[in-house]
């Protein structure tokens, strides 16, 4: 199963690189090789200083990315607090629901997590609009699309792989 934060990551940056840096051993001349991520063959040599390649998104600076995002889109939000509510009914808590689901930055992304891998999920929120239809290019020819003009977005992408054993 795909890690909560690869998960969470792919939903806030649209897919940005999960990096996994594998380790090269010493060259034949013996001189250094930065280590190469495994997935988009970026070098860790190439890193910003102090940049976060596998964030966690419990932590406040992390959660807000997640939050400005979820909070952006209104109909995945209504959807996901009502996923919440259900959790938050079933909990036995005696706590208003905003305040149990915003005071544990680790609940609510596990529950976004949750949120995500849910078929209905998927089919709702899961999907965005090929370039192939506003490009104006023939739909029935697109090898991106396969003629659906839509795309699977990349966490969704995730989901179906962990779904389909991929």
């Amino acid at each position: 199963m795909t890690d909560i934060n690869q998960l969470i990551h792919a939903y806030v940056t649209e897919g940005a690189c999960w990096h996994e840096f594998s380790i090269h051993p010493l060259k034949d001349d013996n001189t250094f090789d930065w280590h190469h991520c495994r997935f988009c063959g970026m070098s860790e040599g190439d890193l910003k200083i102090g940049e976060d390649i596998r964030p966690d998104y419990s932590t406040p600076d992390n959660f807000k990315k997640l939050t400005d995002k979820l909070f952006g889109d209104e109909r995945m939000y209504e959807a996901f607090e009502y996923h919440a509510g259900t959790a938050w009914a079933n909990s036995g808590t005696h706590q208003y629901m905003m305040q149990w689901l915003f005071s544990d930055y680790a609940r609510f992304v596990a529950l976004f997590a949750e949120f995500l891998r849910l078929p209905e999920t998927v089919r709702e929120f899961g999907y965005k609009e090929c370039s192939c239809k506003s490009m104006g290019w023939d739909i029935a020819k697109c090898h991106q699309c396969n003629g659906t003009g839509k795309i699977l977005r990349p966490w969704a992408k995730l989901v179906e792989e962990e779904n389909h054993g991929g």
